[in-house]
């Protein structure tokens, strides 16, 4: 897992696999999941990350918080992450 953060644009970049990209879809306004070519998610991008990720503040909790986020929203977008 890679993260990428760009202070300037407020915009959070988690990549799960490095994988060619096929498809996306919104889990929510401002929060968007990448695809690959199985279907498997391979990326989540945050928009205002500093405002719906308040604990991207703390290094060492960051990095479960945002699995614990994908995993509720894949929940909720009623895919799995594998």
């Amino acid at each position: 897992m890679k993260m990428t953060y760009d202070p300037s644009a407020d915009i959070l970049y988690v990549a799960l696999r490095d994988t060619p990209l096929a498809t996306s879809c919104d889990l929510e306004p401002g929060v968007t999941a990448e695809y690959d070519t199985d279907g498997q998610l391979a990326g989540l991008e945050i928009l205002d990350a500093l405002e719906r990720i308040d604990i991207l503040n703390n290094d060492e909790v960051a990095p479960v918080a945002l699995t614990r986020l994908i995993d509720a929203r894949q929940q909720q977008a009623g895919r799995r992450v594998s």
